[in-house]
């Protein structure tokens, strides 16, 4: 009687099994990555509603949806539309990053700080695409759970970032600015 046996063992089997899970480790002495690694990056923020908008200091603030907590950013003056936004506009931002790269091991990592509203904030190096080095592209991972990739300068050493360093992002300025409707 295969039939019954069979049945039983493919029941008990998925109990067996359970999902791995990722324990990402970076390699080296804690603290700032050898050298101070710091990358200049941009990404491309999710869809956002204006706050306020502070012309004479070209700082505007955003809350994204699903966020509890209001973000302001320096507005570079290469952005024409500044004058155009108000209060209530949805927008999607670009915005140029410095990324400065860490190693930790159990323990705090250091935050690299920023200026006035502009805080800096803590990430993990999920994936650095090493399929085309010339994409210079890196997945970071933070602690809210959201993913982002960030597409990092040609200048900086891109070669020495590995999956799981630690990395405190500080939001430099918005070098694009995309109304949404």
């Amino acid at each position: 009687m295969p039939g019954p046996l069979l049945l039983v063992a493919a029941l008990a089997l998925p109990g067996c099994w359970s999902a791995p899970i990722a324990r990402l480790q970076a390699k080296g002495t804690p603290g700032p990555a050898q050298g101070a690694i710091v990358l200049a990056g941009e990404s491309i923020k999710p869809p956002a509603v204006v706050q306020s908008v502070d012309l004479a200091a070209r700082v505007i603030t955003v809350l994204s949806a699903g966020e509890a907590r209001l973000i302001s950013y320096k507005v570079g003056l290469h952005v024409s539309n500044l004058e155009r936004l108000k209060a209530g506009d949805k927008v999607q931002a670009t915005v140029a990053e410095e990324l400065t790269v860490y190693v930790r091991r159990d323990g705090d990592l250091p935050s690299a700080g920023g200026t006035s509203s502009t805080v800096a904030t803590d990430a993990q190096v999920l994936f650095v695409d090493p399929s085309d080095p010339s994409y210079r592209l890196m997945t970071l991972h933070f602690p809210d759970g959201h993913d982002e990739t960030v597409k990092v300068s040609l200048r900086d050493k891109f070669h020495e970032v590995e999956t799981g360093d630690e990395v405190s992002i500080r939001p430099v300025e918005v070098i694009a600015l995309r109304m949404k409707k």
